[in-house]
C-alpha cells in the first residue's frame, strides 16, 4: 500500500541513524519520516510474500544484477535509512526518498521483510506516477493499490485495500461499528508475542489493543490502536485480509510504522518546535476526541476463522481491477477502483489516517 506523504529530511535530535548494508543504495543515509496528513496511507500491503516464492535475498540479488526486465528499483532512491522507533526497538523500519520526492516505507520483523516491503512500495509509487501521467485516475481514500511478485496476489491485496478503505471510512463516519477483539484470541494468534518482541527494550511501553470493523466477512478489517499508559496520544493502524490473524498482523505493522510520526511529534515538543508538525498533532487530537464514539464499550469477540475466498471481495459489484505495472517492472502492481464516490471526509470529520 502506498504512502503518499510529504517528506522532512534532516538530523533529528536524539534519533539514531543507522547506515544500511552494502546491498542498499550508495546514497547518503539521512533519518527522515513522512509528515502525516499530506495524503494517503499508511499502510502496509507493501510486498506480500508467500511460501515458495523467491526469498528477500534472492530478490535483492536479482535487483543488484538486473536483467532486461528487472531494473534495480533502488536506483529510484535518493536517500534511504534504517529507522528505529523508541516505542518499538525490536521492529525494523526502512524508509527511502524517491527521486520524485515520495516516501517509500517498509517494515517487519527483520531487514529482509522491511527491504521487501520498501521495494514493493517503491514499485507502487513508480507505477502509479506513470498511470496518472497517462491520464489514469486514482482516489487514495477509496481505491486499492498493491505490488507483488505475481499478479494474482497483487490483485487480491489491491482488492483488500479497497475493501479496507471503504470499511474504515464507514467506521470513521459512524456508519459501521467496531468491536474489541478478546485478549485471549490475540494471545492465541501469536500477536501478543509479536507485539512483545517489537516493544522489547522500549523506554515507554504503549498500551495496545485490536478491534474488528463490522461483522465477519471477506476480507476482515482490523484496527490496531496504541496509546500512552495514561491513555493519551492514540495512534491507529489498519489491516485487511480474509484471515483475521493476518489482518490483525497487518494492522499491527502499520501501527508501529505510524508511531514514527508520534516519535517526531514528541521530539518536536521537547525542542519547542511542535508547530511544524501541526497536522500530525491535530490528527492525534482528533483520534482522542472521537475515541468514545469510535471505540465504545462492548463485549470482546473471538474472530471467526477465514472462510472461502470471494472474488468480489466486500463489494456487491466487483471493483474495476487491472495491472498498471510498466512492461519492464520486476513486480506486478495492481489498482482496484470501486464504482462508488470517494468518502465524504471534510475538515469537520477529519481523516482516519495519519
Amino acid at each position: 500500500m502506498l504512502h503518499a506523504h510529504g517528506l522532512r529530511i534532516g538530523k533529528r535530535p536524539g534519533f539514531r541513524s543507522v547506515r544500511p548494508p552494502a546491498s542498499g543504495s550508495a546514497a547518503e543515509c539521512l533519518p527522515f519520516v513522512p509528515p502525516a496528513g499530506a495524503g494517503n496511507s499508511r499502510r502496509n500491503h507493501r510486498l506480500a510474500r508467500r511460501s515458495g516464492k523467491p526469498s528477500a535475498k534472492d530478490t535483492r540479488d536479482a535487483m543488484e544484477k538486473p536483467g532486461p526486465r528487472a531494473p534495480d528499483l533502488t536506483e529510484n532512491w535518493q536517500r534511504h535509512d534504517w529507522r528505529e522507533s523508541f516505542f518499538a526497538p525490536g521492529f525494523v523500519i526502512l524508509q527511502a526518498l524517491t527521486r520524485d520526492g515520495r516516501t517509500a516505507s517498509g517494515a517487519g520483523r527483520n531487514r529482509d521483510e522491511a527491504f521487501d516491503r520498501c521495494i514493493g512500495e517503491t514499485a507502487e509509487i513508480l507505477a502509479l506516477a506513470a498511470f496518472r501521467a497517462g491520464g489514469g485516475a486514482f482516489e487514495p481514500w477509496r481505491d486499492g493499490l498493491a505490488a507483488h511478485l505475481d499478479p494474482g496476489p497483487a490483485r487480491e491485496a489491491a482488492m483488500d485495500e479497497a475493501c479496507e478503505r471503504r470499511a474504515v471510512a464507514d467506521w470513521w463516519l459512524g456508519r459501521r461499528p467496531a468491536v474489541p477483539v478478546a485478549a485471549e484470541w490475540v494471545r492465541q494468534a501469536g500477536l501478543a508475542a509479536q507485539l512483545d518482541r517489537a516493544r522489547d527494550g522500549a523506554a515507554l511501553r504503549r498500551r495496545t489493543d485490536w478491534w474488528q470493523i463490522g461483522a465477519a466477512g471477506d476480507p476482515r478489517i482490523m484496527i490496531c490502536r496504541s496509546m500512552s499508559p495514561e491513555g493519551q496520544d492514540p495512534v491507529l493502524g489498519y489491516g485487511a485480509h480474509r484471515d483475521p490473524v493476518r489482518a490483525a498482523g497487518k494492522a499491527l505493522r502499520e501501527l508501529l510504522l505510524m508511531e514514527l510520526n508520534l516519535m517526531e511529534l514528541l521530539a518536536a515538543r521537547s525542542f519547542g518546535r511542535e508547530g511544524a508538525l501541526q497536522a500530525v498533532r491535530n490528527r492525534i487530537r482528533g483520534y482522542a476526541r472521537r475515541a468514545a464514539l469510535l471505540f465504545p464499550e462492548a463485549v470482546a469477540i473471538h474472530p471467526a476463522p477465514p472462510g472461502d475466498a470471494d472474488a468480489g471481495g466486500c463489494f456487491d459489484t466487483p471493483p474495476a481491477c487491472h495491472e498498471i505495472s510498466p512492461p519492464e517492472g520486476p513486480l506486478s502492481v495492481w489498482i482496484c477502483r470501486p464504482d462508488a464516490a470517494a468518502p465524504p471526509f471534510t475538515d469537520e470529520t477529519g481523516l482516519p489516517y495519519l
